[in-house]
């Protein structure tokens, strides 16, 4: 596999859960953003993540942090950001708000990245998902695009012509208190 970073998207306000911090909520023990790294078998100094706030708290867990250039736009602002902070030509990008991430879903992501496509993003139950790896090289494309108004993660993979792989055991997004309680209940 050619050299890939990590980017974590942890840029969210937190709204439904009262502010909090998605990446830096604990479930089993560790933090979220902890299981991404985990999970992605990418070492600490190829990973970035994407936040807007406490910096010093996801500093353990990533060789550099980053701020969207355009705060709470989504997570196309967030994909920008990262790529934009990469220096390699693939970066794998997570959002930071996944309990059980599969522990191969770069792999799995890696696979099927086709020679001459500009990546590949997950499916899951048949609806896209942040989980997604991009050649570096469409920063530009990708920040024309977001420029123009393009703020919708779907057509942002139109726009940027990726494929998609459906990977089912992506586990569900934490949003609300009950998504954690349910999580932290129900170990799986």
């Amino acid at each position: 596999m050619d050299t890939v970073s990590l980017g974590i998207l942890a840029g969210g306000r937190g709204q439904r859960l009262g502010g909090r911090d998605k990446g830096l909520l604990i479930v089993d023990g560790l933090t979220l953003v902890n299981r991404l790294v985990i999970s992605s078998d990418i070492p600490k100094s190829q990973t970035i993540v994407n936040c807007p706030r406490n910096h010093w708290c996801y500093a353990p867990y990533a060789a550099k942090t980053v701020c969207d250039r355009y705060p709470h736009e989504g997570p196309v602002a967030g994909l920008l950001s990262l790529t934009s902070a990469c220096n390699t030509e693939l970066i794998a990008i997570a959002p930071c708000d996944h309990a059980r991430p599969p522990h191969q879903w770069v792999a799995q992501l890696y696979s099927e990245l086709k020679q001459g496509r500009a990546g590949v993003f997950a499916t899951s139950g048949g609806r896209h998902t942040p989980f997604c790896l991009l050649r570096t090289a469409v920063v530009d494309e990708l920040s024309d695009w977001f420029s123009s108004g393009g703020r919708s993660l779907q057509r942002c993979y139109t726009q940027l012509g990726l494929t998609s792989i459906a990977i089912t055991d992506l586990s569900r997004d934490i949003d609300t208190p009950e998504d954690i309680s349910a999580i932290n209940y129900n170990p799986g």
